[in-house]
């Protein structure tokens, strides 16, 4: 058995850079790792399994690395803190664990590029994410100014800082990435946010997150009723907030007080990666 790990991650603006090259393909735009781990225990099994938080489920993306990596059949066990399918980049970062873990596991030396481009691949292959790879083999906070790998990123100072995530929904990425209308609609918006972030050069994270929103909003993401009331709630109270990329969930730099149906988890922006090593 081995065991690997490799940081949750988020996304704030994304757009979507199409190319014939899978390596560079994928997503610019705002994102963070977080200081929550996704780990996996890996081992040669009787048939190719996939445990998460000890329930049996199909995840393709794990399924591709896999398939990849080993002739043999695997047991993956994956553990997060975090909800799958919720926008928390958990379908990568298992994906990147378990490159890292089938490596050590079969002494395979594969180098730390290639096994996150293999995790890459599964992702765009599978539709299930665009650049939670970048973003978790980097760490930080980050404006990823190409897609795909290598990475070419600038960072923004807010590693250590606090946000507060207000779990309401899934939202299922491959329904959004894969209509034209809406992705043209959706890569508007995020080249104005991102231009607006390039021209202030001490921008502060209220304000990224005030526009995150207005790409949210602008790019019709943003639609889910009862998600907007928290945000709208969040911000009465002084706050700054917006959607996170792709769930319906609400990123916040305050602690807001809501009902008590609403799950709030604590978050710390984080320069942690995978541990490629």
């Amino acid at each position: 058995m081995d065991a690997a790990s490799c940081p949750s991650s988020i996304s704030l603006i994304f757009k979507v850079i199409k190319d014939k090259n899978i390596d560079r393909m994928g997503s610019i735009g705002v994102g963070c790792t977080i200081d929550r781990q996704v780990n996996v225990r890996i081992k040669e099994y009787i048939k190719s399994s996939i445990f998460f938080n000890g329930t049996e489920i199909n995840l393709p993306t794990v399924e591709s690395v896999i398939d990849v990596l080993s002739s043999k059949p695997l047991s993956v066990e994956i553990t997060s803190t975090l909800p799958l399918g919720y926008g928390f980049g958990i379908s990568g970062a298992s994906s990147l664990a378990t490159a890292i873990g089938i490596n050590r596991l079969f002494s395979l030396k594969k180098s730390r590029l290639d096994l996150a481009k293999i995790a890459h691949r599964a992702e765009i292959i599978n539709r299930t994410g665009l650049g939670s790879i970048a973003t978790q083999i980097t760490g930080g906070f980050l404006v990823k100014k190409e897609a795909g790998l290598p990475v070419k990123t600038s960072f923004l100072p807010f590693v250590g800082k606090k946000i507060y995530a207000v779990i309401i929904d899934k939202l299922e990425t491959p329904k959004i990435i894969r209509k034209s209308n809406r992705l043209r609609r959706i890569n508007t918006a995020a080249e104005k946010a991102l231009r607006i972030i390039s021209q202030h050069p001490n921008i502060s994270l209220a304000d990224i997150l005030d526009i995150s929103y207005n790409f949210a909003k602008e790019s019709n993401l943003l639609t889910n009723q009862e998600l907007i009331k928290v945000i709208n709630e969040i911000k009465n109270q002084s706050g700054h907030a917006t959607m996170l990329m792709l769930g319906q969930v609400a990123i916040s730099d305050i602690k807001p007080k809501l009902d008590p149906k609403y799950h709030i988890e604590k978050l710390t922006i984080s320069k942690q990666v995978g541990n490629l090593q």
